[in-house]
């Protein structure tokens, strides 16, 4: 069964315990189920608890449009 989260990127992380490290995942909202859009594989865990909070889109298409966010 799909479901849809609507339009937009859901930000969420694995860890990995053979590497010890940590991979946060950019998904399409609109079908979580579709292999990541983005994947960031970092040097370390990130810690267990870490979380934040959704912003608006507005927010970071700048940082997008000049190419400071791949």
């Amino acid at each position: 069964m799909k479901r849809s989260a609507g339009p937009g990127r859901l930000l969420g992380y694995g860890y990995d315990a053979a590497r010890g490290a940590s991979d946060p995942v950019i998904l399409g909202a609109e079908n979580v189920s579709d292999p990541p859009v983005a994947t960031v594989h970092l040097p370390r865990r990130v810690p267990f608890g870490l979380h934040d909070t959704g912003s608006p889109a507005s927010d970071a298409n700048h940082l997008i449009e000049e190419g400071s966010c791949v």
